[in-house]
């Protein structure tokens, strides 16, 4: 990726209208319901042409997507508890994919699963992805249009979720993003830049802000050439994971990521494992680095974003 991307980080895009929502069960036979995030067609879908038609990789056994190609309608996909207690808390997953592709399995209806079990509602966002025949460093300005999209969908499906959380017995104000590699860098984008609420807007997603209450980052997508300079002083509560030996998102800048953290004043925990590599997802791969998820766990409770125990 070109350090271009860091510039995206102050890009604030405008919503539009209205949008709707359906919820599924986590572990129930039926698929989770994708719903698109964006009325009609989505914002500078023109900067994506010429456009193919989107693929999939699915999961078999549990009836639902893997990943998918050639995204041009982003949509979220919403699972809710169903024998955990609720906590009120949402969660905004975004899959990593080098941004060509979404991980929806290990990295979204598998996390979403996980969080479910922890009476957490989990929203699994497909964002568009770009289009094959551009490289990152060829058309500065038809990337830098293509990511500001891409995060623009990201934006906004916070802003939706916000809006439409009460309905699954979530709380507007517990609303979190957690990123997996390329995911990662648009939960960062989010955090950094977000769009501020517009009371007078005719779209109710523009009424509130796209600004997450925390964030989660696993193996986020940060380049060794960019820098984090003059963070805000508002960041929310951020948990940071990654390997060491993670060569494809330079593990150790999760080190000046989260020294820009604490700068900033912004309350941060950073787990950096030894070994584990690029993509551990659920910790399927066992290891040391597994034990993110109790750690993160242990981290949303001191959080108060838990349900407490009796």
């Amino acid at each position: 990726m070109s350090n271009r991307i860091a510039r995206i980080l102050t890009l604030l895009l405008c919503p539009m209208a209205v949008f709707g929502i359906a919820s599924a069960s986590a572990g129930g036979a039926t698929p989770p319901v994708e719903e698109p995030i964006w009325p009609g067609a989505a914002p500078d879908l023109e900067a994506f042409e010429p456009l193919e038609d989107e693929t999939h990789h699915v999961d078999e056994p549990k009836g639902r997507l893997k990943g998918a190609f050639h995204v041009s309608t982003p949509t979220l996909s919403v699972m809710t508890p169903s024998d955990a207690p609720a906590s009120g808390t949402t969660i905004v997953v975004f899959p990593g994919g080098g941004f060509r592709s979404v991980v929806l399995g290990k990295e979204g209806y598998d996390v979403a699963d996980w969080l479910n079990s922890l009476g957490i509602a989990a929203v699994v966002v497909k964002y568009r992805t770009r289009p094959r025949d551009l490289h990152w460093d060829d058309e500065p300005e038809r990337n830098e249009r293509v990511m500001a999209a891409i995060a623009a969908d990201a934006r906004r499906a916070i802003r939706i979720v916000r809006v439409r959380a009460p309905e699954w017995g979530g709380d507007p104000n517990k609303i979190g993003v957690m990123g997996f590699s390329a995911g990662g860098l648009l939960a960062i984008q989010t955090m950094v830049s977000p769009l501020p609420a517009q009371p007078d807007s005719k779209d109710p997603a523009g009424r509130v802000g796209s600004r997450p209450d925390f964030a989660c980052l696993v193996y986020p997508g940060i380049e060794e050439k960019m820098v984090f300079k003059d963070l805000p002083q508002d960041l929310p509560p951020t948990f940071v994971v990654n390997a060491a030996d993670d060569s494809k998102t330079a593990g150790m800048m999760c080190l000046a990521f989260y020294a820009a953290l604490q700068q900033a004043s912004a309350p941060s925990e950073l787990h950096l494992f030894q070994r584990g590599e690029h993509g551990f997802g659920t910790g399927v791969r066992g290891g040391a680095v597994a034990a993110w998820m109790t750690l993160f766990q242990t981290w949303l409770g001191e959080n108060g974003l838990l349900v407490e125990k009796p």
